[in-house]
């Protein structure tokens, strides 16, 4: 029964994510309509994942379509924050980017397998919940920043490019702060499990490297006075391998961060 009802509140907060990303795209002034799309999507998808919950005795952080709920989550909540707070001076393609991330993570999952699984030994720990919570805080914060770069760099309009500008700060600031924050507690946790801090295998490489590339743009802009194309550039630059560190673990099997778990076949 709790699977039913999780797969219909999904489906319907599909509905109201794609609903938003139309509304995006035919009128993006209506930033109230907006807004309120994506708050009841937000809601749907939130009381989807309890109705999961309640199934697998766990929050959605295992296998690829639980992460893109929560992906697809954080992306959208970060989206709904941003046109409540700009209201009509959200910059109109960036919106329609922001929701096109939510729609293409929730298509994502749709390539994995959605069966409700328990936690393994292994993953049965506050270390992991919080290293995801951090995770996808992260991701929202430098998509948005990814995002508002490549708008950045096309937009003409001086007040436009400022507050474009300020965004892209401020998604740096506050996501590689979430990310530091997720590699400590993912390295912890591995010191725990494997008496050893840090792996350097395809997630933990391309984390290292992308947490050395923010660092390096925030560096950059408070001490090098690095300021609007310069930093646009910077965080679409590191935009794909944000994605690497986040996802590249859901199809190569040969990272301890691989959890999807295939269908056996009895012949």
């Amino acid at each position: 029964m709790a699977v039913t009802v999780h797969t219909a509140l999904y489906w319907a907060a599909c509905g109201f994510f794609a609903a938003a990303l139309v509304a995006a795209l035919v009128r993006p002034q209506r930033s109230e309509a907006i807004v309120r799309l994506l708050a009841c999507g937000l809601a749907l998808q939130a009381a989807s994942a309890i109705a999961r919950w309640t199934v697998t005795g766990h929050p959605p952080v295992f296998g690829t379509f639980e992460n893109t709920i929560a992906a697809s989550w954080a992306v959208a909540l970060t989206t709904a924050v941003l046109v409540a707070r700009m209201k009509e001076r959200a910059h109109p393609l960036l919106v329609r980017l922001m929701l096109g991330w939510v729609v293409a993570i929730l298509a994502y999952g749709q390539a994995f397998d959605k069966t409700p699984y328990p936690l393994t030994i292994s993953e049965r720990s506050l270390f992991i919940d919080i290293h995801v919570l951090f995770a996808w805080t992260a991701f929202s914060m430098l998509v948005l920043a990814g995002t508002a770069g490549f708008v950045r760099l096309a937009e003409r309009n001086a007040e436009r490019s400022a507050e474009l500008d300020s965004l892209i700060v401020r998604g740096v600031g506050l996501g590689f702060a979430a990310f530091s924050a997720m590699m400590m507690v993912g390295s912890v946790y591995s010191y725990v499990l494997f008496a050893d801090w840090y792996r350097w295998e395809i997630v933990g490489t391309t984390a290292f490297a992308a947490w050395l590339g923010y660092a390096l743009t925030a560096h950059a802009y408070a001490m090098f006075g690095w300021r609007g194309r310069r930093i646009a550039w910077c965080v679409l630059a590191l935009l794909p391998l944000v994605l690497a560190v986040f996802w590249s673990w859901s199809i190569m099997s040969n990272t301890y961060h691989h959890f999807d778990i295939p269908d056996i076949r009895a012949w």
